[in-house]
């Protein structure tokens, strides 16, 4: 397998993409459900054993946990409720974070517990075009048949055989790696087709509520849970990439833990869109760092009255963040404060 990701490296197609993006969460999904099952089963009265092998243990123990939050009051369990909970209850931050920070070959061998960490680069992870246009090039290399792929890919791959050289921009993959597969257009039409009724008996939506999002962040940055606003802020990004507002969020959200990210993607950011919140964010973020000189460099542009959400200055000097509500003159004053005490004055 690790041989195979670095030959889809050589080919321009990034490999964190492939194991991050898709095969590693196809993985944990398909796992969980099995073992859903399979205790399900066993609290249902069944005498089928459950996994032994010593992988599967770390999985099953997270499944378990899992039980005792969707117990009715009769003690009875529904599977419908323990596959919620195991895909989107309150520790699916340990499978999402195993994704995340999990190096490659402890991806590969499914260990949850005990792996070895790893410094991801986020742009890796997804082409220029967006989470969209990467899962495009997966599906259309991993799966045999444009009925197979969601509407989204159909769409892109119907676009590619108009433009190629355009939608080959967005991939960072040559015109010739992507043209070793090709479709006729009948067939692409007729996926298409299939697909859009298909997600329509289903009731599914693309659209993203910016505003729920935003809400999501910062609720989870108020109850001091940063893994999950860094989470929520990263997967609207990896979908939009392009999008000032997502790489705001994102770049606020990890100004704490990963301050050098937040710079990088701050500095993306045009220079007119959020002027005022990208030169608080900047400060914050060198603050982290210990550069104060750079931190002072961006407090010129520093002003206005109205008030938002910010990392308090000296709380992230102290190494114990916490966002306050606050204008940004206010949080110049405390930051020029906290850099007089940091200076001796």
């Amino acid at each position: 397998m690790t041989s195979a990701l670095g030959l889809l490296g050589e080919r321009g197609i990034g490999p964190d993409m492939v194991l991050r993006g898709f095969l590693a969460p196809s993985v944990a999904t398909q796992l969980l459900y099995d073992l859903s099952l399979a205790v399900w089963a066993r609290e249902a009265g069944s005498d089928e054993p459950l996994p032994s092998a010593p992988t599967m243990q770390p999985w099953l123990r997270y499944v378990e946990d899992c039980l005792s939050s969707c117990r009715g009051a009769d003690g009875e369990i529904t599977l419908d409720h323990l596959l919620h909970e195991t895909r989107r209850g309150a520790r699916r931050h340990h499978i999402d974070r195993w994704i995340e920070e999990a190096a490659a070959a402890h991806l590969i061998a499914w260990k949850l517990e005990g792996y070895e960490r790893t410094e991801a680069v986020l742009d890796h992870r997804v082409s220029a075009g967006g989470q969209s246009v990467s899962r495009w090039v997966y599906e259309r290399f991993t799966r045999t048949s444009p009925q197979e792929w969601c509407t989204r890919s159909v769409e892109l791959e119907i676009a590619w055989t108009s433009d190629p050289q355009g939608i080959s921009g967005l991939t960072g993959i040559s015109v010739d790696v992507l043209a070793e597969r090709r479709f006729p257009k009948p067939v692409l039409w007729n996926a298409l087709g299939l697909s859009v009724v298909s997600e329509l008996q289903r009731g599914d939506s693309e659209s993203v509520d910016a505003e729920q999002v935003l809400e999501d962040i910062l609720l989870a940055i108020q109850v001091g849970d940063r893994f999950a606003a860094v989470h929520r802020a990263r997967k609207a990004w990896l979908n939009d990439p392009q999008n000032a507002v997502w790489g705001n969020a994102l770049a606020f959200c990890s100004i704490p833990d990963d301050p050098e990210l937040a710079i990088r993607l701050l500095k993306t950011v045009p220079n007119e869109v959020e002027n005022v919140s990208k030169s608080v964010n900047l400060a914050a973020a060198y603050i982290v760092l210990g550069d104060l000189e750079r931190a002072g460099r961006q407090f010129d542009s520093i002003g206005g009255r109205v008030a938002a959400w910010y990392w308090d200055p000296a709380s992230l000097w102290t190494g114990n963040p916490v966002a306050v509500e606050i204008e940004p003159t206010r949080w110049l004053d405390s930051a020029r404060e906290m850099l007089r005490a940091a200076s001796g004055e």
